[in-house]
């Protein structure tokens, strides 16, 4: 813990073997990191560091290979938790990203607090991005997967939600 809030911690995504924790965690290498624990004993396993901001939010995919990190500024990563590299990097954010889910096909929707939610399909591709209300929020997402032959995408996103950062 450091000045301010420094240390804090504002993420926890798990799977049934990593336990990924973030927030305002600095990094010895520069910027902020990203730290990997055992799910099974609890031991340190690696830190992910150089994100340019503090983690707010991240999701582990259905099948554990990935990790979704949803960045104060600086926008979106994706790693790739099996060849530790990153997958994805969007920085076309221009503000907080808010939430992340991922869909049983390892589809992404995020959140952010410019009022926009942001698709990606399975490979990671950007698509066309909603919006949710012209006065509202979007804060918070949630993916329903699609059946076979359904051609729109679930994405809810409740009326109220109220993000403490």
């Amino acid at each position: 813990i450091g000045a301010g809030d420094d240390g804090a911690l504002y993420a926890v995504a798990a799977s049934a073997k990593v336990i990924a924790v973030a927030g305002r965690i600095r990094a010895q290498r520069g910027g902020f990191g990203i730290a990997f624990y055992s799910a099974q004993d609890f031991r340190s396993l690696a830190l992910i560091s150089g994100m340019p901001s503090a983690v707010l939010t991240m999701k582990m995919s259905p099948a554990g290979d990935r990790l979704a990190v949803g960045l104060d500024g600086g926008g979106l990563r994706v790693f790739d938790l099996k060849n530790q590299t990153a997958a994805l990097e969007d920085p076309d954010y221009p503000g907080k990203i808010t939430s992340l889910d991922f869909d049983p096909s390892g589809r992404l929707a995020v959140a952010a607090d410019d009022n926009m939610i942001r698709l990606y399909d399975g490979a990671l591709h950007r698509l066309a991005p909603m919006t949710r209300y012209a006065t509202g929020t979007a804060e918070t997402a949630r993916v329903a997967p699609i059946s076979p032959g359904q051609t729109r995408w679930p994405v809810s996103v409740p009326a109220t939600n109220h993000c403490p950062r």
